[in-house]
């Protein structure tokens, strides 16, 4: 028996095909993120910025995985 991508690709390819699965997933969540749900929207300083911005990604992310 065999499960079509895991026998052509070797360790390292493999693990480079989900990072990317992986890191796909976080750029759409960013996005959708800075697009949509406004980071900045609670008026906080600037410096809190990426905590918020972090959070909602975080938090849309938890939903994929």
């Amino acid at each position: 028996l065999s499960s079509g991508f895991n026998v052509e690709y070797a360790a390292g390819p493999f693990s480079l095909f989900f990072l990317a699965e992986y890191a796909n997933i976080i750029l759409i969540n960013t996005l959708t993120t800075i697009l949509f749900l406004n980071p900045s929207s609670l008026n906080l300083t600037p410096k809190l910025f990426s905590v918020t911005l972090a959070t909602k990604v975080l938090l849309l992310s938890s939903g994929f995985l």
